[in-house]
């Protein structure tokens, strides 16, 4: 199997490169992270695969439209936080996002 062509099938079935959809796993992960655990920054990047936390929260910004701080805000107001952290990466759902 040549990298050309698996590029191009795996795009005609999921609808992203590899790179974008490894991409997308490692925000919805860190979303979660965010979410459900009290991880800094600086962990939930490590945790889904970014050197850097910096790189990491540029790229987070260009998928949600929020810093990985504003996001964890937003999604916390009115919410009790938990006292506890997760101790699995969160695995997203694919299908809730593929269209087919």
């Amino acid at each position: 199997m040549s990298t050309a062509w698996f590029i191009r099938s795996f795009k005609q079935y999921v609808g992203l490169s590899p790179a974008r959809y490894i991409q997308s796993l490692r925000i919805v992960n860190a979303q979660r992270l965010l979410e459900r655990t009290k991880y800094s920054i600086g962990e939930v990047s490590e945790i889904v695969g970014y050197d850097n936390p910096l790189y990491f929260s540029r790229v987070f910004k260009k998928e949600t439209g929020l810093s990985p701080a504003q996001y964890r805000k937003a999604e916390r107001a009115g919410e009790q936080p938990s006292d506890s952290q997760e101790e699995d990466a969160c695995t997203p759902n694919i299908d809730k996002n593929r269209n087919s």
